[in-house]
Order: C-alpha cells, then structure tokens, then sequence
C-alpha cells in the first residue's frame, strides 16, 4: 500500500519537463521541505524528488525555483548507485496534486 502525504516546500530550481519512450510527458523537480525543530535541535531539510505526469505535469510545469508550492502523492524510496558506483537512497514523491498561488487552486 502506498504512503500517501501532503507537504508544503519550495523549488530548488526551475522543474525539468521531457519526454517518456513511450511518449508520455514528465515533469519532475526538487522541493526543499523545512522540518521542524525541537528543542536546540538545527532546522533540517528534507529533499524531494517530485515526479508529475498528465495534468499535475502540467501544474508542475508553470512553476519556477523559489515558489512555495504544496504537493500531495505517493512517498516513495529511490534506491540508486551513483557516479562513483556507490548506493545511495533518496525520496520521491508521485505527485496526485499541487496547489499554489500560480495554479490558482
């Protein structure tokens, strides 16, 4: 079963759209998400690898880097190797909906 969440966060830089094989736009992006702190606890940062097809694709697209957006989907983990063949994991979110100043909902 899916984890489904809703978090609200702020580009990183402007979102990337291509093209799929099979022909299916994509839009995808990264959100720097602000956790909170507790105590004497550093404010952190949550990255999010936002992933955006059909009409979300869309939404995601009008966006630039800085704009606060909040994002509702599938939380996912990315589990990748890198560059120098190390594993790495990150997070990605399926995006169902966005909501911001710019897409007016």
């Amino acid at each position: 079963m899916p984890t489904q969440v809703a978090t609200e966060g702020r580009l990183a830089a402007d979102p990337n759209t291509r093209r799929t094989t099979k022909g299916t736009n994509v839009t995808t992006a990264q959100l720097a998400v602000s956790l909170p702190c507790h105590g004497a606890e550093q404010p952190t940062t949550m990255w999010l690898y936002l992933i955006a097809f059909g009409k979300q694709h869309e939404e995601l697209a009008k966006h630039r880097k800085g704009d606060l957006i909040l994002v509702h989907g599938n939380l996912q983990v990315n589990r990748y190797q890198d560059k120098y063949g190390q594993q790495k994991e990150g997070w990605q979110l399926l995006a169902q909906s966005i909501i911001s100043s710019r897409t007016g909902r």
